[in-house]
């Protein structure tokens, strides 16, 4: 997670200095959120940065997802103000879902057929966000934003299973419990909504 924050913050610094020579706006917002879906409400924590142009605004996000099966967004980030003040807009996120699960995610659930041999693994897929906001007061330096939206992100996990059975000797009374291993696999395609708190510093 580490390199992931420190890459994006290299990032946003150059945009930054770019922003100051060619006399462009930059942002900088870090967010928190609360999702919900079919799954237990969770939450998530972002930070996302660019540069604004009039009405415009276009950058970069990284955060931490806890829907369902923890993860790491890496995506875009394109916004656009409108209103009274531009006090109110709208933004899509698009980018790449980093799998990054809980300790105890890492194993499936034992049944009474089958049993997990080695923890899961999982493999990275895609994040999209597409909502609305509101700048609750659009006349200060920092600003507070109020957002609504709907999200997805995808996940593969890979697991082994194994499923026990006799094999009778022939032409004995005794027997040997034997087993087979299977290769399972399940593609997560978790949707929610989301209500975000963000301060826009810059």
């Amino acid at each position: 997670m580490k390199k992931y924050m420190v890459s994006l913050l290299l990032v946003l610094t150059t945009i930054t200095s770019s922003a100051q020579q060619k006399q462009k706006k930059f942002y900088l917002i870090p967010q928190t959120g609360v999702l919900s879906g079919d799954h237990i409400y969770s939450g998530q924590w972002q930070l996302v940065g660019g540069l604004q142009k009039k009405q415009w605004a276009f950058g970069l996000g990284c955060g931490m997802d806890y829907y369902k099966l923890r993860s790491i967004p890496v995506f875009t980030d394109t916004r656009f103000f409108f209103g009274k003040k531009n006090a109110c807009f709208s933004y899509l996120n698009l980018g790449y879902n980093i799998a990054s699960p809980m300790p105890w995610q890492q194993k499936m659930m034992y049944s009474y057929w089958s049993s997990t041999q080695e923890g899961s693994q999982f493999d990275n897929g895609l994040y999209t966000d597409i909502g609305l906001g509101y700048i609750l007061n659009a006349a200060a330096r920092r600003k507070l934003m109020l957002s609504v939206g709907y999200g997805f992100k995808t996940i593969t996990e890979r697991y082994n299973t194994w499923v026990p059975w006799i094999n009778y000797w022939r032409g004995g009374t005794g027997m040997v419990i034997q087993k087979s291993d299977y290769d399972q696999s399940v593609d997560y395609w978790l949707n929610y909504f989301s209500l975000k708190l963000g301060i826009k510093l810059w």
